[in-house]
């Protein structure tokens, strides 16, 4: 049985207030502003129990100031300091072929050659040239760049498919004492 969807996705991280109107400076969780453009209403909690109406969010990289409709004091944007926000999935925008990394977590990692099971996707890293993939295998943690060369397909529902180089997950059973 497949795993369900979130519906709802983190987007920002408000690490503190700004000025006295209740703006709040947050850090985006996505790869880019574009994305979370259209969004209107953000929420406290994964399961969209709190709301807030957007106003406002303007700024650059690393930082963001998001003005929200209901909070316009100081002493009403404190509560929200070191909170994660969160946006329905459907109000986010990504491009196609492009996906939410919540929905590759867990996904098997698969040789598209030879359809052997590497093991299971349990992290994505950001690294300045590319992702790394931290893939869990029978042997322990690898780390595998995504790269298109070495990506054949991703399909969200069944699994990635890589074309790895030869050798890249073989255990080496070999030891060497350096002592």
């Amino acid at each position: 049985m497949a795993e369900m969807k979130k519906q709802f996705l983190p987007v920002l991280l408000v690490h503190n207030t700004h000025g006295v109107h209740g703006e709040l400076k947050c850090s985006l969780l996505c790869d880019d502003v574009s994305a979370i453009k259209n969004v209107k209403t953000v929420y406290t909690a994964e399961n969209g129990a709190e709301a807030f109406s957007v106003r406002s969010l303007r700024g650059a990289k690393p930082f963001f100031l998001l003005s929200l409709v209901s909070i316009d004091t100081l002493q009403k944007a404190e509560p929200l300091k070191a909170k994660m926000l969160y946006a329905k999935r459907d109000d986010i925008q990504i491009p196609p072929g492009s996906y939410f990394i919540s929905d590759l977590i867990g996904l098997p990692v698969t040789d598209a050659r030879t359809k052997e099971i590497y093991g299971t996707l349990t992290e994505i890293l950001d690294n300045p040239a590319n992702q790394i993939y931290r893939i869990q295998t029978k042997h322990g943690d690898v780390l595998f760049p995504v790269v298109r060369e070495f990506i054949d397909h991703i399909d969200p529902n069944v699994g990635i498919f890589i074309k790895p180089i030869p050798g890249f997950f073989e255990k080496d059973d070999t030891s060497c004492d350096l002592t």
